[in-house]
């Protein structure tokens, strides 16, 4: 369903969209829809072994569109206005809403498509990154998409006979890109991997006319702006504090405390939190709504923690509210978990993240 209405955003707040909660692979997981549910051709094969025969989490989030079981890969939305000073008509302020996406994965464009019409959202403006995985980067092709263009003519000239130096005026086919270029927020390390995956988005762009922005290819404008992994900066006028998590050995990706610090902090691949990262968002006080990463009910893996391990990092931090995000199948039905979680007795609240959920009024600054 598209909305044809502006998201309302109080102002100096922030509101959070999850546009994914599911594991790298996302959720239905592909083998227990077409392997396993479907039965196999080998009963005694190492595979069926190892495979449940049915996963009921996977069939209903397949079988079901509005299922909160179906999850995409971790991202989130985060909608503001910006105030911008004018001169007009007797005001001296324009609000300008923004849309900040945390990570474009593998499943961006399905995202997009699904839950932005929903609320009203007809752009992006900014994209930060949190590490150079697939469930993160690997949407930046689509970002062309995003960006408005026209084709447009273009009169070139061209040497038809290089021994003469014959020159002949030759029209060309381009591309008027309307849209600023993206700005991408990104560590060192993730920019690394985007110039290797990515080497025709981060060249210099081949301009038919640069002048008026007419490329001869149509590909993605970026801006890409490198921060420290624990830095603070700005996107928009809105505050954000980037720290560093290790997400399998000592491989870094980063954690957000985005608006007032301690208003909504966002941990959302991480098996290990360093302990200067865990002093830090102990220092900034009682953290409002805190995202964390739990892949499975358990210890998680390697790479990523479980709701066993989040739980015990929660107990420590002792947010207000915490969401768990990044989850696999193995998780459980949505709604039983969340049934679960209610009892636990904790000093916070408990929940499960899902593709599509809004949360609201957040303090900006």
């Amino acid at each position: 369903r598209i909305v044809d209405t502006r998201m309302n955003v109080v102002e100096n707040t922030f509101n959070v969209l999850f546009l994914g909660s599911g594991v790298s692979t996302a959720v239905p997981n592909l083998t227990h829809i077409l392997y396993c549910n479907n039965g196999s051709t080998s009963k005694d094969s190492e595979a069926d072994l190892s495979y449940p025969k049915n996963c009921d989490v996977c069939m209903e989030a397949m079988n079901n569109n509005k299922s909160r079981n179906r999850r995409n890969n971790v991202s989130i939305a985060v909608i503001f206005d910006e105030l911008k000073p004018i001169i007009h008509e007797g005001e001296n302020v324009k609000k300008c809403q923004r849309v900040v996406v945390i990570d474009v994965g593998k499943t961006m464009r399905e995202a997009f498509l699904t839950l932005l019409p929903r609320y009203g959202l007809k752009k992006i403006d900014s994209i930060i990154l949190t590490h150079g995985h697939a469930d993160a980067i690997f949407g930046l092709d689509d970002i062309r998409d995003l960006q408005i263009c026209k084709t447009v003519k273009v009169e070139a000239d061209r040497t038809l006979n290089t021994e003469s130096s014959t020159n002949s005026n030759v029209t060309e086919i381009g591309f008027k890109i309307l849209s600023e270029p993206m700005n991408i927020y990104l560590n060192h390390e993730t920019k690394e991997v985007v110039d290797q995956c990515f080497s025709y988005l981060i060249a210099e762009p081949e301009f038919l006319d640069e002048k008026n922005r007419i490329l001869k290819r149509r590909v993605a404008l970026l801006n890409f702006h490198i921060i420290d992994s624990s830095s603070t900066f700005n996107v928009f006028g809105l505050p954000i504090r980037s720290f560093p998590v290790f997400h399998g050995g000592e491989y870094i990706s980063l954690g957000f405390s985005i608006g007032k610090e301690a208003e909504f902090v966002y941990i959302s691949d991480v098996k290990i939190i360093p302990k200067d990262t865990m002093e830090y968002l102990k220092s900034i006080g009682r953290i409002g709504t805190l995202v964390l990463d739990a892949l499975n009910t358990t210890t998680g893996v390697w790479s990523h923690m479980g709701m066993e391990e989040a739980l015990q990092v929660a107990e420590i931090l002792n947010p207000k509210i915490v969401y768990f995000t990044g989850m696999s199948c193995s998780i459980g039905m949505h709604d039983e978990v969340e049934a679960r979680l209610a009892k636990l007795g904790t000093t916070f609240e408990c929940h499960l993240a899902y593709d599509g959920l809004l949360l609201e009024g957040f303090q900006g600054h």
